[in-house]
């Protein structure tokens, strides 16, 4: 009987075990590990994360510190994980009470990602004003937590808030030609020189100064009648240039000039209308230009480029010849050069280039034109402060076939041509300007400069090397060819592209009067077909 109680307690006592759900098994080492043995898995962290958020500020866009209305701005934080383990999916929480009705706009969390122990991360979070927000002291609470619920501390900040500091956008001053008042004549340039003053105590941001004229025997003569401000800030001025006229059809005594200021909110900026007083007509001012200009003489052109060089080691070049060639076309298809009148040298020698020079002298008047384009290789030579065209046959060894900047000015000088423009595609320019010109735009009418005899010239740069492909160029040509304007000065279609050429390229085209050659301060007319 014993011993059959025994072999029953036996048998109940495993089954009893058996029937009971497992229980936490307690580490006692010394170790901290934490243990969850539910399910059949155990997850372990034995290197926690500390994070912490060591430096706050906030940084407004007119770094004054004070979040304006409408201003934009942001909040920046570092944020360092200081403890041994890993903190994974890391976000930071904002706690901005009553935000809306404050004029706030933030967002509440802001995803960070995993930080590593020991490193740090760098946060900015935008934040932004209404328009209408009053003043007041604005209290913000940040922290950082991870996907563990492992928290940093809660780090205050403080935001001053102000009402919009409003711009005040007026043009402060304006002057017609010289002096105010002045009596201006139909068809010659006309001046507006003005000055926009800041008057407002907020800064002016996507600023705009529109010159608009009454009608469309008002015609603008400069580059653009729109000019754009980035910023303008309180109290502070720029100044603006426009040029216009009256055709000979506009029958007013008066042209009322309106510029229109405006800004990014489109409040601050206050128009203001501008008039320009005309002096009575006169028949030889209605005459036509191309009566008063006395047109008696012919447009000749002589045209070189210089791909191929006899010398192995000289550089064959790829364009000159294919911009010889665009400009050649530009000035037969547009305006008023003759095929008959205009020389073009494929990859011409010393010898071709003396002998085109010496036909010109003989043949031209001084009631010609002459336009002369190079593009090929120059020299500028440091020491004796001397440039060269290199023709084809030029030897690098020796400048026997070379081209003195100096020989290309005494032909300026010598060829008795009402007006000479050089154009140069090579890196000899430095020394053959007297003066170079830093105004973008003559100062006189289109009948006074073509009085004037000149002696001018463009060049590509001041690089020792130009470019094979040349931006200068390919400017010169699109300009002409985009040009509408019935005469066009030299130096209005420099000033019309020298921007782009300093914009897409490492040369500083020129502009100037060729030294010793006869300029008296008059310029090449372009004539449109």
């Amino acid at each position: 009987m014993k011993k059959l109680s025994v072999i029953i307690l036996l048998l109940i006592i495993p089954c009893y075990l058996f029937g009971q759900e497992s229980q936490p098994i307690k580490n006692r080492s010394k170790k901290k590990y934490i243990i969850y043995s539910k399910d059949t898995e155990s997850k372990v962290i034995s290197e926690l994360p500390d994070l912490r958020i060591i430096d706050i500020s906030f940084i407004d866009n007119n770094n004054n510190s004070v979040l304006e209305g409408g201003e934009q701005g942001e909040i920046k934080l570092l944020l360092k994980n200081n403890g041994p383990g890993n903190a994974k999916e890391v976000s930071v929480d904002i706690l901005a009470p009553d935000a809306e009705k404050a004029g706030i706009i933030i967002d509440n969390n802001i995803t960070i990602g995993e930080i590593l122990p020991d490193n740090y991360k760098e946060i900015r979070i935008p934040v932004e004003a209404e328009s209408d927000i009053s003043d007041r002291n604005y209290l913000l609470e940040l922290l950082a937590i991870d996907e563990n619920g492992f928290k940093s501390k809660t780090a205050d900040l403080t935001i001053k808030l102000s009402s919009r500091l409003k711009p005040d956008l007026r043009v402060a001053s304006a002057i017609f030609g010289e002096d105010a008042g002045e009596l201006f004549q139909q068809n010659f340039p006309i001046k507006l020189s003005i000055r926009v003053k800041n008057f407002g105590t907020g800064i002016a941001e996507k600023a705009t100064v529109k010159f608009l004229l009454p009608n469309d025997n008002c015609v603008m003569l400069g580059e653009t009648n729109t000019y754009f401000i980035d910023k303008l800030d309180p109290g502070n001025i720029q100044e603006f240039l426009y040029i216009f006229t009256a055709t000979s059809r506009y029958t007013t005594d008066t042209i009322p000039v309106k510029v229109s200021l405006s800004e990014k909110h489109n409040e601050y900026g206050h128009d203001t209308i501008l008039v320009a007083d005309l002096a009575p007509k006169s028949p030889d001012i209605v005459k036509p230009l191309d009566d008063v200009l006395n047109l008696k003489g012919k447009y000749y052109a002589l045209i070189m480029g210089v791909n191929e060089y006899d010398d192995e080691y000289i550089t064959d070049l790829d364009r000159p010849l294919k911009d010889a060639e665009k400009v050649y076309d530009i000035l037969t298809d547009f305006y008023t050069f003759e095929e008959e009148n205009v020389r073009y040298l494929k990859n011409p020698t010393r010898g071709d280039i003396i002998s085109a020079m010496d036909e010109l002298e003989r043949e031209i008047t001084e009631n010609d034109n002459l336009f002369i384009f190079f593009a090929g290789h120059g020299f500028w030579d440091e020491r004796s402060d001397k440039g060269y065209w290199l023709p084809s046959d030029a030897n690098r060894s020796n400048t026997v076939n070379w081209i003195r900047n100096t020989s290309i000015s005494d032909y300026m000088a010598s060829i008795k041509s009402r007006h000479t423009l050089l154009v140069a595609d090579a890196c000899f320019s430095g020394g053959i300007f007297k003066t170079r010109r830093a105004f973008s735009m003559p100062d006189m009418a289109v009948k006074r400069l073509y009085d004037l005899p000149s002696r001018k010239a463009m060049t590509s740069g001041t690089l020792k090397e130009v470019p094979d492909k040349s931006v200068f160029v390919e400017y010169f040509v699109k300009r002409l060819e985009e040009n509408l304007k019935k005469y066009l000065p030299s130096e209005q279609l420099f000033f019309s592209f020298k921007p782009a050429v300093l914009n897409n390229s490492d040369n500083v085209p020129q502009f100037g009067i060729i030294k010793n050659a006869g300029d008296e301060g008059g310029d090449f007319i372009f004539i449109r077909r």
